[in-house]
């Protein structure tokens, strides 16, 4: 039996979204390496390998980012499902008189109205217009049937739960210790206690301008609330298995 967790409904309605737009201009990039290194009096490099890093990676935390923090409104997909089916049926019903077999004589006539209105559109250009209002007619058909197994999977997928939370904050702090690695930057969080700046350290500033990469509301909106966040992935990371982040 399989340990794979079950397939789920924001799965489904998420898929394909691993991967999102993270714009991290190399000109940005330059820019807060040269904030750090005036800032504290460093002498870092604005790294081509470092750079290609952080555009490669922050495009996967992006998407991480979107499929935890918005939340698919399953009863409103089950809704409008629903509705579709109705109306597509609704559709399907009237269009049946186009095909041989008795039918109320107000529907036949709604058919065979529209087949000339379908002529007269197109002059002839196109198959008779009572083969182009059969196909419309399978295509409508088609379209009920992939609606009802929408709602069949629909019902047999559970709901994830728990989607909103700084999972995949954890997935950015990652890469920013990749970052500081290749940087020689240590990776603390801890700044001057004394001063307005007691959140900055090299990393702390590094990390927050960098978040300004990621989708809009994503970012923490003081450094307090970005060093708040980072400590917390970097206790998450220092507690998993085969991790050794560091934090002072």
């Amino acid at each position: 039996m399989s340990d794979r967790a079950p397939f789920t409904f924001q799965d489904l309605a998420t898929g394909g979204t691993m991967m999102a737009v993270a714009p991290f201009e190399r000109e940005r990039f330059e820019q807060l390496i040269g904030e750090i290194n005036d800032r504290f009096g460093l002498s870092l490099e604005p790294r081509e390998d470092v750079y290609t890093l952080l555009t490669d990676r922050l495009r996967i935390v992006a998407g991480r980012y979107w499929q935890e923090t918005e939340a698919i409104d399953r009863k409103s997909v089950s809704d409008r499902l629903k509705k579709l089916s109705k109306d597509v049926q609704s559709v399907a019903e009237q269009l049946k008189p186009v095909r041989e077999g008795i039918h109320e004589v107000t529907s036949t006539e709604v058919v065979n109205f529209l087949v000339q209105t379908i002529g007269l559109a197109h002059r002839g250009a196109l198959d008779p217009p009572r083969q182009q209002l059969e196909t419309i007619l399978e295509a409508v058909e088609h379209l009920e049937g992939y609606c009802e197994q929408a709602l069949a999977v629909l019902s047999h997928i559970p709901g994830k739960k728990g989607q909103r939370g700084l999972a995949w904050y954890d997935a950015f702090v990652e890469l920013m210790i990749e970052a500081a690695d290749l940087l020689s930057l240590r990776v603390t969080t801890g700044g001057d206690r004394s001063s307005e700046d007691q959140y900055a350290t090299p990393f702390t500033v590094l990390v927050a301008g960098v978040e300004a990469a990621l989708p809009e509301g994503a970012a923490s909106n003081t450094l307090a609330a970005c060093v708040k966040r980072i400590q917390r992935s970097l206790t998450k990371l220092n507690s998993a298995p085969g991790q050794n982040a560091s934090k002072e």
